[in-house]
């Protein structure tokens, strides 16, 4: 399909990376230093700027889900490094509500935020919480905690099972924690499910040198497909089913290719969208006759001309259409499309070049 080029420019910071977020109104937000913007990707527009409320950049930030035609108020959940937490009203510009920790916990709520996410219910909203101080908390959306559980360990992130609301995973630098009992109303207890997969990566510690600051293992359950979860390596992402707990699929990175960043699974293909540290884009899709097991094709590449994991930061959102990419680089130059051909829905074959990367841009 033909890809029209959108470019919203503006200064980001190191801490902005992976503060972004693509909701299903068509709005797209994105932390900038310690304030939130939100735009139009479709027009390239600002349409609203989020400014005030944090002390610290922005490192994480979440639209409430709600239908693209729903007229109940646009809700931004959002946190920054110095631990607060705030829920906007993206209309009115203002901070509705501080989601303030206090008592024995105060200390932990002042680390930085480090992933948070909406849990829509059709009787009330919440909010889960991971700071820094690996600290899980589970807040309503009128800001009271629910529960909170600490860990001794640092978790970088967590994921939730689409399939099973009871299911969460917890991610740290080179293991998982599955938590089985997550529940709404009640702390979970069944901490234990605790995996360890760096011994499944071989291609990982044939080239350690490579990995740098995306060797932090990553997890996403599959939208797709029940009990699947992909673990992201630098240089290959294992597809694990968690109702055997066995590895049964493996995308190898290329030997010259550069590590992988972070990935995006599309909600309607079996594709995945990969993004690597050079700033490059490539799409990977199971052939539609593969469908009896897992076995990932031919990919398509789109790349960020010299840009490196060392001069800039590099968000990714991409739906399967391959619309939308937002990159912070610190380098100056144009940025540019040129032709992009058809895409297949399994086996993907098209192009796209961005030459010499923009200032500050998103693409």
């Amino acid at each position: 399909m033909p890809l029209c080029a959108r470019t919203i420019s503006g200064p980001l910071e190191v801490n902005n990376y992976g503060a972004t977020d693509w909701g299903a109104n068509g709005l797209l937000a994105y932390g900038c230093h310690n304030n939130i913007v939100v735009a139009d990707p479709y027009s390239g527009q600002i349409v609203q700027t989020l400014v005030g409320g944090h002390n610290g950049p922005v490192t994480r930030c979440k639209l409430r889900p709600q239908p693209p035609q729903s007229t109940s108020d646009i809700l931004l959940l959002s946190g920054d490094t110095s631990g607060a937490v705030l829920i906007w009203n993206v209309l009115s510009g203002k901070a509705v509500i501080e989601l303030r920790g206090d008592g024995k916990h105060a200390k932990a709520f002042k680390r930085p935020v480090v992933d948070l996410d909406w849990i829509v219910t059709a009787a009330e909203n919440f909010v889960l919480l991971l700071h820094a101080s690996a600290q899980l908390t589970l807040w309503t959306e009128k800001g009271d905690i629910t529960w909170t559980v600490p860990f001794n360990e640092t978790l970088t992130r967590f994921t939730i099972d689409p399939f099973n609301e009871s299911r969460v995973c917890l991610v740290t630098q080179d293991s998982l924690v599955l938590v089985s009992d997550f529940s709404l109303t009640t702390a979970p207890v069944d901490l234990q499910n605790k995996y360890s997969v760096t011994g499944l990566c071989t291609a990982s510690r044939a080239k350690q040198s490579d990995s740098g600051d995306g060797a932090a293992l990553k997890a996403y359950f599959s939208p797709l497909d029940k009990d699947l979860l992909m673990l992201v390596f630098p240089r290959e992402i294992l597809v694990m089913d968690l109702s055997i707990n066995q590895t049964i699929g493996q995308i190898v990175l290329e030997r010259n290719g550069s590590p992988f960043q972070d990935i995006l699974l599309s909600r309607e293909r079996p594709v995945v969208f990969c993004l690597h540290q050079n700033g490059c884009i490539s799409a990977r899709g199971r052939r539609s006759q593969d469908f009896g097991g897992i076995h990932w094709g031919d990919h398509a590449t789109a790349s960020h001309t010299g840009m490196s994991h060392d001069v800039c930061t590099t968000v990714s959102l991409l739906s399967l259409g391959l619309g939308f990419c937002a990159s912070a680089c610190k380098r100056h130059g144009d940025c540019r499309r040129e032709s992009v051909p058809q895409v297949d829905p399994y086996v993907l074959s098209a192009q796209v070049q961005l030459n010499t990367p923009g200032p500050y841009r998103s693409h």
